[in-house]
């Protein structure tokens, strides 16, 4: 079996370490010493791990380059990223 590296792949990895830093290594003083925000951000991450594994299957079996599936996900990614910050901008 033949492993794909992809961009959600990358990102599903990236996840999984903020969420597991989070939960065992985050001390009070590195997270404004609040604990609800903390769990919240380690839900999300957890959700976006599943949601990027789950995209990232339906490319896979849609598209069969591998450079295609690169293109594609990176500019999901990006769109993503900035639909996050237009958000964050309008409701601060």
């Amino acid at each position: 079996m033949k492993v794909k590296i992809t961009p959600l792949n990358i990102v599903s990895a990236l996840a999984i370490t903020l969420a597991i830093y989070l939960l065992y290594f985050a001390d009070k003083s590195s997270i404004q010493s609040i604990e609800q925000p903390k769990n919240l951000i380690v839900i999300l991450c957890f959700a976006g791990v599943v949601v990027s594994f789950i995209v990232d299957q339906m490319f896979r079996r849609m598209i069969q380059s591998l450079k295609k599936i690169w293109m594609i996900e990176i500019m999901l990614i990006a769109l993503t990223i900035l639909f996050t910050l237009i958000l964050r901008f309008i409701f601060k």
